[in-house]
Order: structure tokens, then C-alpha cells, then sequence
């Protein structure tokens, strides 16, 4: 059975690194067979906070988005769609 470690988080209060939960899981008779960590393997992944959006001047379904990258602002053309959320 597949438990997130979220679950026993939320209904537990462990709050121990997971090598220190594993064995104490396995102690206890319960068998861990192992640990997944979905996405540990995706690198190069920048993260930005977008400040604008407009009409692309050329181009129906791309867009200009004024970003901020933490280190600097730039301006990038996007395909996505950005809603309002107000």
C-alpha cells in the first residue's frame, strides 16, 4: 500500500526525517519497501512572479509577460493563457 508521507504527517505527530521514520515504520513490523520522491529527478526548473502581461503586437495566441526571476526583471513571449483573478 502507497501512504503519502503528507498522510502520516497529518495524522501522526512524527515529525522526523524520513531515514528516522523508515526504520522506525520498520521496527514496529511495518514493512517499507521503499521511498518515492516524485520529481527529485527535474533540475533546471527557475520559478518567476509575473508582473504584466499584454497582446503579443504579431501574433494572435502569444503574449508578452514582464517577469521577475528573483535576480532581475525581463520580458518573455508566452503561448499560455493568463486570466484575471479579480
Amino acid at each position: 500500500m502507497l501512504v503519502p508521507l503528507s498522510w502520516i504527517r497529518d495524522f501522526t505527530p512524527v515529525d522526523a526525517p524520513v531515514p528516522d521514520l523508515v526504520s522506525a515504520l520498520n521496527q514496529l513490523g511495518l514493512e517499507v519497501e521503499g521511498v518515492e520522491q516524485p520529481g527529485a529527478d527535474i533540475t533546471g526548473v527557475r520559478v518567476a512572479r509575473v508582473l504584466g502581461v499584454e497582446k503579443h503586437p504579431d501574433a494572435d495566441k502569444l503574449q508578452l509577460v514582464d517577469i521577475d526571476t528573483g535576480s532581475g526583471e525581463t520580458r518573455v513571449v508566452c503561448g499560455a493563457l493568463f486570466t484575471s483573478s479579480g
